[in-house]
């Protein structure tokens, strides 16, 4: 690979990344959210 192609992609890499873990906490809070307003 060439020097600038691989910073671009292990930078989308990295914003993929960060936009799942911001679901996956988002789903969480959620499913914490909703656990506790059960009876």
């Amino acid at each position: 690979m060439t020097p600038d192609v691989k910073p671009k992609l292990s930078a989308r890499n990295a914003k993929e990344n960060n936009l799942l873990i911001l679901i996956d906490g988002h789903a969480l809070v959620h499913r914490s959210f909703h656990a506790i307003q059960q009876p």
